[in-house]
Order: structure tokens, then C-alpha cells, then sequence
């Protein structure tokens, strides 16, 4: 064979970075920019958070709480106060609403109400030791509006201006009398009963608001690690509306970074983003080892990757479903538990919970209903690069297999010169019997035996054949050789036509053409 069969031992915070984007003016006139004004008010500042309203996210992040598994977290506030004395709004009212609202199908946070004449959470505290019958908060939310500066940039000059070099359209037309304001709003979680602050759990957000004096629309845009958000406060709203927006995005972010869950996808940051990679990688890193196996066996699972137990033991069960998962999803297939597997899991996690439902219901009907008509088992068939792999001489081929459900598979290799051989089952990995839905690689991880390509350039290909029924029983002698030896056919397809006599109704097959260069 052109590609050689080698026997052998083998080798032994998300700080949520905003940047607002430049202003182009429209008219000549020296009118200062509102992008400017977290300048003026404070000189050497971060790049200033703007968001608006946050009804979406906030629906994304019961979705994402659900998936996760999140419930029954247990949580008050003394509310949000104005540390300038200058706005008068419902800031507990606020939180207690985007909590709810985060919670509807998830459950996932109980916000427990006391009397608000109780200001202090010191007082709760107290409650709590003196009664049995209350029920104690895991956390608590506490923070201020912590700056307000009215009238940073004034103007009475009637000018317009819009971003420019980006693809969403948003702009201020301004008349008259135009006044820029910056809020800025700083959220903590503590831990109850300690009353300790959790450090990386804070959120610090900025919004300027546009007041204008008559014949006025406001609108805009806004960058936050990488991302437009499109802001909208008409004059009726101001800075009450402000601060409700900076209450919705501090409770996403915080309870986001309590729970550790990608809050990111509900802002529609990208996973790749720096600062989600940094923060994915702090979560990643302060995960004890056993935790870390844990995570991924259950999200493997869920994803019908992985049959085994959840015990935080990184087995050979394991270490096959993380190499099939890395392979379907273009990652390094070397059976361990990284960051990059980490990051890919976590992000991924709704769609596996959703599948493992879909399933669970599929499986429950199928067998309710016990079809007279056969159907194909469903056979999958990759390698690490795809499903049209290109590879170099010297190089090794690994397959992920996977059936939709328990089956028996077998697997031929034919080179560039027509030589067939059944790579499996083989001594290595003698059981045909595979279980539905779970994984695993041809050879496994552990297999002293390597497919190596010895030839260049030729085009090669594998084919694997999957039945619920044991179709070895019923092959001729000829074809009952031993693995890894020549099979005396003719051709791939000769093979494939022999496999379909013996089964036409439930025969899944999948053709996988290799090429090395």
C-alpha cells in the first residue's frame, strides 16, 4: 500500500473595552464633539463604555442560565444609590427587574426582598443571625451611580455629524442647544455571609447623554470590544433612562461573571475578542484539574460525545470524545483538556443542551413507536482536517467515526493502487459493536498501531459502513481476512455494492478521499 500501516508503539474580567467611534463633522462649525466628552470631564481615562437599552440580552442570558444548568442562586441588594446627589430614581426597582428578567425559564436567581427602610446591608446580616425562618442570600449586589458630570461639552450652534468608516447608520441632527452628560455607574457581588467583595465580579460603565433644546433626534453608535451598539435616548428619557441602561448592563455583566457563562454571545461580542479571551482564560486557569474534566465530560455529554460518567477522571472514555469533538471542530485532536477545548465548550454549550434534548425526545419516540420500516443508522466520518483532508508524506491519518446510534461498523482503507484493507475493527480495537451517538477515533489515542503516508503525491481513500445488524456474520470466506492484510476485491465500490446485498434498508456509508502531497 501506497500509504503504509505502521505497527508500532507510538511516540512516546471581561473588561468589556468600548471604544466610541470618531465623529465626522457634517457642518463648519466649532462645535465640540459629545465623543469628546469623557475627555474633558477626566483626562486619562479608559475608553468609555455607551450601551442602550438592554431587553435582548437580558432574554439571552435566561437562555444561557437554562443551558447551563444555573438555578436557585440567591440574591438581594440595598439598591443602587446616588453617591452625587444629583439623580432621584428607582436604581433597586431597576435591578430587581433586569433579575427577574434573566430568570424567567431558568430560574435562576431568587432575589429576596426585605424592608427597604433597612439600607445597610449590615441589617440583613443581623436579621438573618437572629431568625431561623429567613432565608439567607448567597450574594449580594451593591454599587453607586458614581459620577455624574452635567454640561461636560455646551454648545447652542446648530451643526450635525455621524460616524464615519462603519456599515450601521446612526447620527445626532442637532438645531439647537446641545448639552453632553456623563453618567457612570460601579456594580459589585460579595459573597453574604462573609461580606466579602469578589474580586473580578465588578462592572464600571460610563454613558454620555445628548440633551438638546428644541427640534432635536438624537441617535447614535457605539464600539464595545469590537462591537456597534446603537444608543437611543429622546429628550422625554434623559439621564433616568441612562441609568436604568447602566443597571441592566452592570446586572448582565456581574451575575455573567458570577455564574461563568460566555454573557459575550448576549452582546454579540465575538468569542475570539482579546478581552473574552482574557477573561474566558481567567475562569479557565482557576478551575481546579478535576473541575476542569468535570466541565467537559458534562458538556461532551450533552453533546453525545461522551457515554461515561461525570467523575472528573480523565479516562480513555473520556480522552477519545475530546479528540472526536476537537476533530469536528477543527482543533488539535490530542485527547486533552486545554484551553482551547475549554473556550470551544463553553461557547458551545447552549447548542449541545439543545441537542441532547432533541435526542433524549427523538429516542423516547422511536422506540414508543417501533417503526416497521428500517432506516439508516446515520454514520459521520472526519479526520482532523475536515472531510477532504490534504496531508504530507511522513504525516499520520487519524478518522473520528460516529453513528446516530448503536451499531456495528467496519472500516476499509484503499491506496493509490487500488489495495484494499480493513483498518477496522483490527486487534487493536477488535469490537465492530459502536454505541450511538458517542465518538471515537480510528486508531484510538492509545493504539500502538499508526497509518502513516509513506507515498506522495496520491489520492487514497477511507470508507466505513455502518449497520444495526452484525454483517461480518454473513460475509464469504474470502472477505473474513485479517485486519490490516489485502482484501481480494477490486475496487472500493465493488466492496460497497457487496455490503448493500446484505443490507439495503439500514447500510449507512460514508467516503472520506484523502490526498497527499
Amino acid at each position: 500500500m501506497s500509504s503504509m500501516l505502521s505497527i508500532g508503539v507510538a511516540g512516546k474580567r471581561l473588561p468589556l473595552l468600548l471604544l466610541v467611534g470618531s465623529f465626522l463633522g457634517l457642518a463648519s462649525c466649532a462645535t465640540p464633539l459629545p465623543e469628546t466628552a469623557s475627555v474633558v470631564a477626566q483626562t486619562k481615562t479608559p475608553p468609555v463604555r455607551n450601551i442602550t437599552s438592554f431587553s435582548g440580552a437580558l432574554s439571552c442570558m435566561d437562555e444561557l442560565f437554562v443551558s447551563h444548568g444555573i438555578r436557585n442562586v440567591f440574591i438581594t441588594s440595598a439598591g443602587i444609590p446616588d453617591a452625587t446627589g444629583e439623580i432621584s430614581t428607582g436604581t433597586r426597582e431597576m435591578l430587581i427587574s433586569a433579575i427577574s428578567r434573566m430568570s424567567v425559564r431558568s430560574n435562576a436567581f431568587r432575589y429576596i426582598d426585605y424592608d427597604p427602610t433597612q439600607i445597610d446591608v449590615h441589617h440583613l446580616h443581623q436579621l438573618v443571625d437572629s431568625s431561623g425562618q429567613f432565608l439567607a442570600p448567597n450574594y449580594y449586589i451593591r454599587g453607586a451611580i458614581t459620577q455624574l458630570d452635567q454640561g461636560v461639552l455646551d454648545s447652542s450652534q446648530g451643526f450635525g455629524f455621524s460616524f464615519a468608516g462603519t456599515d450601521v447608520g446612526a447620527d445626532f441632527g442637532l438645531n439647537k442647544n446641545q448639552v453632553v452628560s456623563m453618567v457612570t455607574l460601579d456594580m459589585n457581588l460579595a459573597h453574604f455571609k462573609s461580606r466579602q467583595i469578589l474580586p473580578g465580579l465588578s462592572a464600571n460603565n460610563s454613558l454620555a447623554v445628548v440633551r438638546t433644546g428644541r427640534a432635536a433626534d438624537a441617535g447614535g453608535r457605539i464600539k464595545k470590544a469590537g462591537v456597534f451598539f446603537n444608543i437611543s435616548l429622546d429628550q422625554s428619557e434623559g439621564v433616568h433612562q441612562a441609568v436604568r441602561t447602566l443597571v441592566e448592563l452592570g446586572t448582565l455583566e456581574s451575575l455573567g461573571k458570577l455564574t461563568k457563562v460566555p454573557y459575550w454571545n448576549c452582546l454579540q461580542i465575538e468569542s475570539s475578542n482579546p478581552a473574552v479571551q482574557a477573561e474566558a482564560s481567567n475562569w479557565y486557569q482557576s478551575l481546579p484539574p478535576s473541575e476542569r474534566i468535570t466541565f467537559v465530560q458534562r458538556a461532551l455529554k450533552g453533546g453525545g460525545y461522551y457515554a461515561g460518567p461525570i467523575d472528573g477522571v480523565l479516562n480513555a472514555a473520556t480522552s477519545d470524545a475530546i479528540a472526536i469533538y476537537q476533530t469536528e471542530h477543527n482543533l488539535i485532536a490530542n485527547g486533552r483538556v486545554d484551553f482551547q477545548l475549554y473556550m470551544g465548550l463553553l461557547n458551545a454549550n447552549k447548542k449541545l443542551a439543545g441537542a441532547t434534548s432533541i435526542a433524549e425526545g427523538e429516542t423516547a419516540r422511536t422506540e414508543r413507536e417501533q417503526p416497521s420500516v428500517r432506516q439508516p443508522v446515520g454514520l459521520t466520518l472526519l479526520t482532523e482536517r475536515g472531510a477532504k483532508p490534504v496531508y504530507q508524506r511522513g504525516e499520520n491519518l487519524t478518522l473520528a467515526a460516529r453513528v446516530a446510534r448503536n451499531a456495528y461498523l467496519y472500516c476499509y482503507y484503499e491506496d493509490s493502487q487500488g489495495t484494499i484493507a480493513r483498518i477496522y475493527p483490527n486487534r487493536f480495537q477488535p469490537d465492530a459493536y459502536v454505541a450511538g451517538g458517542k465518538g471515537f477515533l480510528i486508531p484510538a489515542s492509545n493504539s500502538p498501531f499508526r497509518i502513516i503516508f509513506d507515498k506522495a503525491p496520491v489520492q487514497e481513500e477511507v470508507v466505513c459502513l455502518a449497520s444495526d445488524r452484525e454483517l461480518s456474520l454473513q460475509l464469504p470466506k474470502e472477505l473474513k481476512v485479517a485486519d490490516l492484510a489485502p482484501l481480494p476485491v477490486q475496487s472500493m465500490q465493488a466492496l460497497i455494492d457487496f455490503y448493500r446485498q446484505l443490507d439495503r434498508a439500514g447500510l449507512s456509508v460514508a467516503r472520506l478521499p484523502v490526498s497527499v502531497q
